[in-house]
C-alpha cells in the first residue's frame, strides 16, 4: 500500500489493550481461569493495535474450548513471517481470523469485498446479488430466503470483525474494508484464488494482455479509466468474474475480447457510458450467470442471448436498447429482469414471459406494455414493477400472482395521466398506483380500495403491513373495523381522500379484549401498534373514532373538518379505543 509519509500509530497499553479485547469478546463474558490465561497472552501478541485486538478478539467470540485458545497463541508465537512494522504485526492476525472462518462461503464472501476499490462503501444489495450469481448462495430458494442468507453471511464477517458497518438514518445498511483488512486480502488473491485488481479512480491506461495470466478467477477494473486495445484477446479459461462498471472511456469492446473467457459466469458493464453495441461474442459465453448492463446510456445493441441458458440476472436498466435481444424467451433458469426505466419505447413480444417460468423479480418501465395474463403465469414472482390498464389491474390485484408478491410497484394510465419512473401520478386524468414494499410499507394513490363495511379492503395490504399511505382514494369511508385489525401498522398517512368520515368503526365493545389489569394493549385491538398517524385534506373526516351500530353509534375524539393531523404520542386515542368512553 503506497504513501507519501508513514505516520507512526501509537499502541495502546497492556490494561486498554485486555479491556478492549474482553469488550469485543462480549459484554459480561466470563472466561474460566485457565481460558483467560491464554486469552491475555493472545492479546499481548496484538502488540497493542487496536485492529489487530479487535479483529483476533472477534474471531474468538463464542469460543469455550481451552485446547482451541492454546492453537490460535501457538499460531499467533510461531508467525510465518518476521514482524518488522505494523503492517508485518497484524497481517498475521488478520489472516489467522480469516483462516478461523469455518464456512467456505464466508471466505467468498470476504474475498469478494477486495474487489472494490479502497475505502469503498459498498451496498448490501450489490454485494448480496453478486452472491448468489457466483453461487454463493443457492439460487433455487426463494428470493427472499436468498437476501435473508445474504445478510447473514455478510452480519458474520462484521462480528468477526473483517468488515465495519456503515449507513446512518433512512440509508440502507452498508459494508466497508479497513485498509489493512483489505490489503490481507489482496495479498491472499495473489496467491489462491488468482484476483486481479485495478480497481479506482485512476489516469487512462490501456489494458496489458500480459498481465491477464491464465490462472486469473476474478478481475476487477472498476471505476478506472481504461482502453481495451484493438485485436486484444486474453486468454483467462478461468476467469469467472469481470467487472468493469463505471469503466471511463472504455467505449468499444472487440469480439476478440471475450473468446478465450468461456467459464465467465458475471459480467457487469453498468455505467460505461460510451459503449453503444456489445461484441457478438457475449452470445458464445454459455457459463453466463448475470448481465449488468444497467445505466449503459448510449447502448443500442445486444447481442442474440439464446445461448445463456444458465443467465439468472439480465439488467437492461437505462440503456437505449429499442427491441429485446433474441432468443430471451430461451432464458429458461432467469430470476430476475430489469428493464426500469428505458430510454426508449421498448416492446415485450407477447408470448416471452411465460417461458421464463424462473422469474423472481420483474421490473419494467411504465413505457412497456405487458399482458396481465402472462405476469399471472409466473408462479414463482415475488417483486413486480409494471404498468397495466385499469381493468387489468383490478382483475390483478385479486389474483393469486398478487397475494404472492412481497413486492411491488404498478401504475395505470389512461391516454390524459402520466406516472413518472418514481411512481408519482401526475394530471387530472385517470392514474392509479399501488406500491408495496420488503419493509411492509404500502402507497395507494388514486385507486378504489372499499371492501366490506366501507373499509380498506384487506385483500390489497399485507396482512402484517406496518406503513400505509393512501391518497386520493375517494371510495373509502373508514380506515378499519374490528374485522381488519391492522395490529402491526406503526405509522398510517391519509390525504385527499375525500369520503372518509372515521378512523376506526368498532361495532361493539366485544369485537376487542381488553386486560385492564395489566394495563397492556390487547395484541387484538385495532391500530395498537400505531406510533404516527397524519391526516390531511380530509373535508368529510369528523371523529377519530366511531362506536357502536347504525343508529346507535357514539363518535370519540371529533375533529374540525379538513383538519392537518400529525400525531406521534397517542396515549389518549388508544384509551378511547380500549375503553370505549
Amino acid at each position: 500500500m503506497a504513501c507519501d509519509e508513514k505516520i507512526k500509530v501509537e499502541s495502546l497499553p497492556e490494561k486498554e489493550t485486555w479491556d478492549l479485547f474482553k469488550k469485543t469478546l462480549g459484554h459480561g463474558l466470563a472466561l474460566s481461569p485457565d481460558i483467560e490465561k491464554v486469552a491475555l497472552s493472545i492479546a499481548k501478541r496484538c502488540a497493542g493495535l487496536p485492529l489487530g485486538i479487535i479483529t483476533m478478539a472477534g474471531s474468538m467470540r463464542g469460543v469455550n474450548d481451552i485446547h482451541e485458545w492454546r492453537n490460535v497463541l501457538e499460531e499467533l508465537e510461531n508467525p510465518t513471517t518476521e514482524q518488522r512494522d505494523m503492517q508485518d504485526e497484524v497481517f498475521p492476525i488478520l489472516k489467522l481470523s480469516y483462516d478461523r472462518l469455518k464456512d467456505a462461503k464466508l471466505r467468498h464472501c470476504f474475498l469478494y469485498c477486495a474487489l472494490y476499490p479502497e475505502d469503498e462503501i459498498i451496498e448490501r444489495h450489490d454485494l448480496i446479488t453478486f452472491f448468489i450469481v457466483e453461487g454463493i448462495i443457492d439460487r433455487t430458494k426463494s428470493m427472499q430466503a436468498k437476501v435473508d442468507m445474504g445478510h447473514t453471511l455478510l452480519n458474520k464477517l462484521e462480528n468477526a470483525c473483517l468488515l465495519e458497518s456503515c449507513g446512518g438514518f433512512a440509508v440502507e445498511r452498508r459494508v466497508k474494508m479497513h485498509d489493512l483488512t483489505r490489503e490481507m486480502a489482496l495479498e491472499i488473491t495473489k496467491v489462491s484464488p488468482r484476483f486481479m485488481v485495478k480497481s479506482g479512480w485512476q489516469c487512462s491506461e490501456n489494458l496489458d494482455e500480459e498481465e491477464w495470466m491464465e490462472d486469473l478467477e476474478k478481475v476487477s477494473l472498476l471505476y478506472r479509466k481504461i482502453k481495451i486495445p484493438e485485436g486484444m484477446s486474453p486468454r483467462c479459461p478461468k476467469l469467472s468474474t469481470l467487472l468493469c462498471s463505471s469503466a471511463d472511456f472504455l467505449m468499444e469492446i472487440l469480439h476478440s475480447f471475450f473468446v478465450h473467457m468461456r467459464a465467465l459466469r458475471v459480467l457487469d458493464l453498468s455505467s460505461t457510458g460510451g459503449i453503444k453495441e456489445l461484441p457478438n461474442s457475449i452470445s458464445n459465453l454459455e457459463n453466463l450467470t448475470a448481465l449488468f448492463l444497467k445505466n449503459c446510456v448510449d447502448l443500442e445493441y445486444a447481442p442474440p442471448l439464446g445461448n445463456l441458458r444458465a443467465l439468472q440476472v439480465l439488467d437492461l436498466s437505462e440503456t437505449r436498447i429499442e427491441e429485446v435481444p433474441q432468443g430471451m424467451e430461451m432464458l429458461v433458469n432467469l430470476n430476475c429482469l430489469y428493464m426500469r426505466p428505458m430510454d426508449k419505447n421498448v416492446v415485450l413480444p407477447t408470448g416471452i414471459l411465460p417461458r421464463l417460468s424462473c422469474l423472481q423479480v420483474l421490473r419494467l418501465g411504465v413505457d412497456i406494455e405487458v399482458r396481465r395474463e402472462e405476469v399471472e403465469e409466473l408462479k414463482l414472482l415475488e417483486d413486480l414493477s409494471c404498468q397495466y390498464e385499469v381493468c387489468n389491474f383490478k382483475q390483478f390485484v385479486q389474483s393469486q400472482c398478487f397475494k404472492q408478491l412481497s413486492r411491488c410497484d404498478i401504475v395505470t394510465l389512461d391516454d390524459d395521466g402520466y406516472v413518472s419512473e418514481d411512481g408519482y401520478v401526475s394530471d387530472e386524468g385517470l392514474g392509479c398506483y399501488l406500491s408495496i414494499k420488503e419493509d411492509k410499507r404500502v402507497r395507494i394513490e388514486n385507486f378504489s380500495v372499499m371492501g366490506e363495511e366501507g373499509e380498506v379492503d384487506r385483500a390489497l395490504l399485507p396482512h402484517d403491513i406496518q406503513y400505509l399511505e393512501l391518497s386520493k382514494c375517494h371510495d373509502v369511508h373508514i380506515l378499519c373495523n374490528g374485522s381488519l385489525l391492522f395490529k402491526d401498522l406503526k405509522k398510517c398517512e391519509i390525504f385527499l381522500c375525500d369520503e372518509i368520515e372515521y378512523i376506526v368503526w368498532l361495532f361493539s365493545s366485544n369485537e376487542i379484549e381488553v386486560e385492564e389489569d395489566s394495563g397492556e394493549k390487547s395484541p387484538c385491538a385495532p391500530l395498537h401498534s400505531l406510533e404516527i398517524l397524519k391526516l390531511k385534506w380530509l373535508p368529510n373526516l369528523s371523529a377519530l373514532i366511531k362506536w357502536g351500530r347504525q343508529g346507535g353509534e357514539r363518535v370519540m375524539a371529533p375533529l374540525p373538518a379538513g383538519t392537518f393531523f400529525n400525531l406521534k404520542d397517542l396515549p389518549e386515542f388508544i384509551l378511547l379505543l380500549y375503553s370505549g368512553k
